[in-house]
Formats: structure tokens, sequence, C-alpha cells
């Protein structure tokens, strides 16, 4: 496992930051940095899924698209991300962009329906969305045990 911690440290100097952000970057850092504090039994399953992420990568030469992105994301980085949340108590980020991408549709279709009328025309679920997303930004942010998509 320290080789790949070890070829990603070498790699990120020569990435932008679209690039690192379309490899999951930070989602792998902070991957690498609490990989000791798993079960022993998710620890191989994590570290196979890990090697098969990086021979993705490494195929595409490390220049990932968004679409590509989004396939290995949820294939692997989530999958990974699952073990996390159970042994460590990682939890899934969201984007702040992604919180309103996520949370107007919802509320306009609410809007539509009624429903939001009851709630005096307020953007509810993008409000607990944009609270959520501050909520673990306070308070897992510092402590790098957030993961996620693009993240």
């Amino acid at each position: 496992m320290k080789e790949l911690q070890e070829k990603l440290m070498q790699i990120k100097s020569s990435l932008t930051p679209r690039q690192q952000k379309y490899i999951n970057l930070r989602s792998l850092e902070n991957f690498f940095q609490y990989f000791d504090e798993l079960e022993d039994e998710h620890k191989w399953v994590v570290e196979r899924i890990m090697r098969d992420y990086f021979k993705i990568i490494e195929k595409h030469n490390y220049l990932i698209d968004q679409r590509t992105c989004a396939e290995i994301s949820f294939s692997h980085i989530l999958k990974i991300g699952q073990y996390y949340k159970s042994d460590v108590g990682f939890k899934y980020c969201l984007k702040l962009l992604d919180v309103f991408y996520r949370g107007l549709p919802v509320d306009f279709l609410l809007l539509i329906s009624g429903v939001l009328a009851k709630t005096f025309y307020f953007p509810v679920v993008t409000l607990c969305l944009f609270l959520r997303w501050l909520y673990l930004k306070k308070n897992y942010g510092d402590k790098h045990k957030t993961y996620g998509v693009m993240y």
C-alpha cells in the first residue's frame, strides 16, 4: 500500500487541480492517511480495490475525463468509502455546487406539487443539504475523514 501512496505523491505535483479532482486525489489521500485504522479483514479488500483503481488511472496516463471519473468513482471510490465509513467514521461529502444541483430541482418539484407552500416557499431540501455540507466541512474537513466523487 505504501508504494501506491508514494506513487500518488509523485504524480500529485505534475497534475493540474482539475486533473487532481478527476482522479479523486483528496479522497485517496484521506484513505491512505487512515488505512491502518481499518479492520484487518477490510484492509486486503480495500488494497485490492485501490490497486485496481490505480491500474485504471495509469492506463489513462492519469488524464481522466469527467465521464471516466464518474464511472471509476462509483465503481471504486464509493466502494472503498463504505469500508472507511463503517470502520473509521468517514462521511460522504458533496461539493457545494452539488448541494444546489441536487437541492434546487427537488425544491422545484415540491413547489410544483404544492408541498413547498406549507413551508412558506422556503427551499427546505437545499437548506438541509447546505447545512449538512457546512457541518461536514466544519467537523470532518480538518480531520480528513471525508470522501466523495471528484473530491
